[in-house]
Order: structure tokens, then C-alpha cells, then sequence
């Protein structure tokens, strides 16, 4: 092969690369901002089930099934704490530290719950008060 016939093949080589890596780049750029969106609808599904949960669980306390009332606060802590490590990456401390009151609060709750005792309901609002809190930090 002559040298200006390696120089042809060099180009065209070079090219495919050129034009697989746009490509590429193309289509991660798309892939980006559906795991982004992916990320903010895991957050808000988080958020809402442990605020679901919470108010199930005063609900529960008011009709003095504790049983219940415990679980739907475990429930709600499980989904807290998915939240708190999906923003503690994130380092949104205070969001984040919101957050943890919360799951401290539902944790008392469902103890107190647990406990059969009606000290779990202010526990459970403290829980729901800390998650609005968040919230609305997290709207900012």
C-alpha cells in the first residue's frame, strides 16, 4: 500500500470514530435527563408515601388501633430514610436534616404506638410537621 492510500484509510477510520462518539454523546445527553427526571419521581413517590403513611397512621391512632398505627409509621420511616440518603448525596443538609427529625419522629411514634400509648399521635405530627418542613425547603 502506498502512503497516500494509508492516509485515506486513516481518514475514513478516524470519521467512523468521530461520528460514533457524536452519536453517543447524542444519545447519553437524552439518557441524562431521564435518569434525572427518574431521580426527582423517585423523591416525590418517597415523599409521598411517607406522608400517605403518616396520616394513615393518625388515623389509626384516633380509632385506637395501635397495631396498625405502628406499622404505617415503620412504613413511613423506611420511606424517610430512602429520601434522607437520595438527598444526603446530594448534600442538601437542610433538607436533609429535616428529613432525619422525621424519621426520629416516626420512629417515637411507632415505638410509642407499639407501647399502646396515645403519645404516639403527637410524635406521629411532629413526624408529618418535619416532612412538610422538607418539603418545603425542598421546593426552594
Amino acid at each position: 500500500m502506498t502512503g497516500r492510500l494509508w492516509k485515506i484509510v486513516a481518514a475514513i477510520a478516524l470519521g467512523l470514530v468521530l461520528a460514533v462518539a457524536a452519536g453517543w454523546l447524542w444519545g447519553a445527553s437524552g439518557a441524562w435527563e431521564a435518569q434525572r427526571e427518574l431521580r426527582t419521581l423517585q423523591r416525590d413517590h418517597q415523599l409521598t408515601e411517607a406522608r400517605a403513611r403518616l396520616l394513615a397512621a393518625r388515623v389509626d391512632l384516633y380509632t385506637l388501633n395501635f397495631g396498625s398505627a405502628a406499622s404505617n409509621l415503620g412504613a413511613a420511616k423506611r420511606s424517610l430514610e430512602q429520601a434522607v440518603a437520595s438527598y444526603d448525596a446530594e448534600e442538601q443538609a437542610e433538607l436533609v436534616a429535616a428529613l432525619r427529625e422525621a424519621v426520629a419522629a416516626a420512629e417515637e411514634g411507632r415505638r410509642l404506638a407499639a407501647e399502646v400509648s396515645q403519645s404516639a399521635q403527637a410524635a406521629a405530627e411532629r413526624a408529618l410537621a418535619q416532612l412538610q418542613r422538607a418539603e418545603s425547603l425542598r421546593s426552594r
